[in-house]
């Protein structure tokens, strides 16, 4: 199921005005979790709840078309919009006559009735009392009888412009609406694991994750590499292409580590963190589009003079020292547009950064990373924004050797578009018998929620799911 332009409009209105899933499900009814699936194009809404959502974001459809009018050219805008507006008028009064009741319409279909009911919970730890990012900065303000769940049939303003007296335009149930607009930058999305033992059979992949049609990548730091007749079935269930095979981390190392990694680069993986010097500095390239995305693996976490790289030997990237990060840093951002920093770093059994975590991280942000993704210790941390920039500390394990360790871990996803930043996702899940489990029970989530929300920062570009 694909994303229809009405939809991504609604998404970019949302993201722009500072909106998250949750204030949207208390001011509009519209549960958090099926509008986490109508923006990834797996489910639809009905037409009372377009109208609602119109309303909340204080925006005519009208005006929904020509969004991004306001931000970049059209290159048919004004036929289009002629079009929409005599569709409009020739089939005033079919909505009034019919009834907001969730019928079809031309734009989207109505709600099977399945999502909301049978997925899991979707929760997100920011209060929506809590002060507005977006409405600080010079949105128009809602009022506190304004923000209150819509009645269908009424349609909200229009940025900049006052409808108290107008009524809501009509939507016929046949036409359907759509602009062209110059060519945005591809969304690509970037799949972040916690620590996984390379010889498991399968990854545990939760439905809330589930791919949603953007090219993707998915990057795994890997625990004790070693060579078998046959590779993981969860890795050869993926194109090669499509991961990133993070292979510094202390715990890399086998026997047979070496002939495995070898047996990987033959075979298209793209491999990162282990190699020679001064390769094992050199970020690992993924082009999408005219965007060059880079992925430096660093570890602060050596436990063997031999398992260090060397000119002659294949080991891991030190960055015991904060000069060295920094020049390896600077010199991989200039060979792309958005670097990614895998730090293998903390304390194994540590549920909090160790002090010198967070100057290596501002060191590196300083220096030109645009995001840090830690790993190593068995259990989640925090997560923080460094000069605007993420930095997630840990996302513990997400295989683990340890049967039984029942910590709180997270899976990270996150939307690029261009270089910006357009979303990030952490699904918080419970380890159980080694591996990463989302099935919670209540109990459970609300546990989970109480646990890990006051690790996140509000932030509109961010959301967390339990």
């Amino acid at each position: 199921m694909s994303v229809t332009p009405l939809v991504k409009q609604l998404q970019s209105v949302r993201i722009e005005k500072g909106y998250n899933f949750a204030q949207i499900e208390q001011s509009t009814g519209i549960p958090a979790r099926k509008m986490y699936l109508v923006e990834q194009g797996r489910a639809h809404l009905t037409l009372e709840e377009l109208d609602k959502l119109l309303t909340l974001y204080e925006i005519t459809l009208a005006d929904l078309s020509s969004y991004h009018h306001r931000r970049r050219p059209l290159r048919t805008f004004s036929v289009w919009l002629a079009v929409l507006l005599l569709a409009v008028l020739a089939a005033a009064g079919i909505w009034a006559s019919s009834g907001s009741d969730g019928r079809q319409a031309g734009i989207l279909p109505t709600q099977t009735g399945q999502d909301s009911a049978q997925h899991g919970h979707l929760s997100d730890p920011f209060n929506s009392k809590q002060p507005n990012p977006a409405r600080q900065s010079g949105s128009p303000s809602i009022t506190a009888e304004e923000n209150r769940p819509v009645p269908a049939g009424q349609a909200g303003r229009a940025f900049g412009q006052d409808h108290s007296d107008s009524p809501a335009p009509a939507v016929p149930e046949t036409a359907s609406f759509e602009v062209t607009v110059t060519e945005e930058p591809a969304v690509t999305t970037l799949r972040f694991w916690g620590n996984v033992l390379y010889q498991t059979e399968l990854l545990p992949l939760p439905e809330a994750l589930q791919d949603k049609g953007n090219p993707l990548y998915q990057v795994v730091p890997l625990e004790r590499v070693a060579h078998a007749p046959d590779l993981p079935a969860w890795l050869r269930a993926r194109k090669q292409t499509e991961w990133v095979l993070n292979l510094g981390t202390t715990d890399v190392w086998t026997e047979s580590t070496l002939a495995e990694r070898s047996r990987l680069m033959q075979e298209g993986y793209q491999i990162v963190g282990l190699d020679t010097l001064p390769q094992v500095y050199q970020p690992l390239l993924i082009e999408t589009g005219p965007t060059r995305i880079g992925f430096l693996s660093l570890t602060r976490i050596i436990h063997k003079a031999a398992d260090q790289a060397t000119n002659k030997r294949i080991g891991l990237a030190s960055a015991y020292s904060t000069a060295q990060v920094v020049k390896a840093v600077q010199e991989a951002k200039k060979q792309v547009d958005f670097l990614i920093v895998l730090m293998d770093w903390g304390r194994t059994w540590g549920d909090k950064p160790e002090s010198y975590q967070r100057p290596l991280a501002e060191a590196i942000v300083k220096a030109g990373g645009d995001l840090i993704v830690g790993n190593h210790p068995f259990s989640s941390q925090s997560m923080e924004f460094i000069s605007d920039k993420p930095v997630y500390y840990s996302l513990g394990h997400s295989v683990s050797p340890i049967k039984n360790h029942e910590a709180l871990n997270y899976i990270l996803e996150v939307d690029l578009a261009g270089t910006e930043l357009q979303e990030m996702r952490v699904l918080v899940g419970k380890m159980s018998k080694g591996q990463l489990s989302f099935q919670l029970s209540e109990e459970e989530r609300q546990r989970a929620q109480k646990e890990v929300s006051g690790r996140f920062p509000s932030s509109p570009l961010l959301q967390v799911f339990y």
